[in-house]
């Protein structure tokens, strides 16, 4: 149909210079496909501009509202890309990447503490926020950032990680106390200070993986009675101590749901499923062992298909 001229072909976006479609548009009659294919093109060739992707100025916006720590371009011609690269960092002052196709790519990355905000804390620091606004002629705008000062409160176990406002906390009025004690923070210099000062806080990551049951039992060569989930999690176990040349540790719960675990945070674990619902694995980990838990997360997928 590429040779008759009663025919018509839309490109509905942007073709890249070199692939066939460039060429098309750039009107030449004979296009080489591949070395054994050559198409005569004698067709009316129109192209019309309609892309789902963001254009620079809409991933410029987008960075501007997500406010994001790091940025990484991953579609698009490189000299383009060299561009918006060099654009995201002068303007907004934080990393920016484009690799290659198969690159691999670390960002190294602060640790994050969660902790419960007082609504003393928040309110005061919103209204300066705003009075901020207003004494510098700002127009009102919604406040995706709000700086505070106030002090933080570790969490040892027992309460949550807090953070308050100065007047909400005086140190001298922390009773001494010769056993256990409800306060948030221990008493300076007692033995419990020590430990709190020894037991950083631990952030946890989590994900779930959901497969379809059926074909995954059928790859894995399984009997019809069998359980997916139990043969899941022990192919993943025997690549993981043979990939990661870890010791893998297997437990079984009183319900007989087995949980795999690697290193001193990893863990494997198929969740109980409803009637209708797909399977899944649950993976967490905690921050300290994140490469380890990257080479976890590939393993389930690997398996997973």
């Amino acid at each position: 149909w590429a040779g008759d001229e009663r025919n018509m072909l839309i490109m509905p976006g942007y073709c890249v210079a070199g692939t066939v479609g460039a060429k098309v548009l750039s009107g030449m009659k004979t296009v080489d496909i591949d070395q054994y294919t050559q198409i005569n093109v004698n067709i009316d060739v129109q192209n019309l501009s309609f892309s789902a992707h963001a254009d620079a100025k809409g991933i410029v916006e987008l960075i501007r509202q997500a406010a994001p720590r790091n940025v990484v371009l991953v579609h698009g011609e490189k000299s383009r890309m060299t561009v918006l690269k060099s654009k995201v960092m002068s303007e907004f002052g934080c990393p920016c990447y484009h690799p290659a196709n198969g690159e691999l790519l670390e960002i190294a990355t602060s640790q994050d503490v969660q902790a419960l905000m007082s609504d003393q804390l928040f309110q005061q620091a919103w209204a300066q926020e705003q009075q901020r606004q207003l004494d510098e002629g700002q127009e009102a705008r919604p406040i995706t950032q709000l700086p505070v000062r106030g002090v933080l409160l570790l969490g040892d176990g027992r309460q949550r990680t807090r953070l308050l406002d100065p007047s909400e906390f005086d140190l001298d009025q922390v009773p001494e106390a010769s056993g256990p004690i409800d306060s948030p923070l221990p008493v300076a210099g007692s033995p419990a200070a020590a430990d709190a000062a020894d037991r950083p806080e631990t952030v946890v990551f989590s994900t779930q993986k959901v497969y379809d049951g059926s074909a995954v039992a059928q790859r894995l060569g399984l009997a019809p009675d069998s359980d997916p989930a139990q043969a899941v999690l022990a192919a993943i176990g025997e690549l993981l101590a043979i990939d990661a040349a870890q010791q893998v540790r297997n437990n079984t719960g009183a319900d007989g749901a087995r949980t795999i675990g690697v290193g001193s945070s990893i863990q494997i674990s198929a969740p109980a499923t409803t009637a209708g619902s797909l399977p899944a694995l649950r993976v967490s980990w905690a921050w300290e062992e994140e490469e380890l838990a990257t080479q976890a997360l590939a393993t389930v997928n690997r398996v997973l298909g």
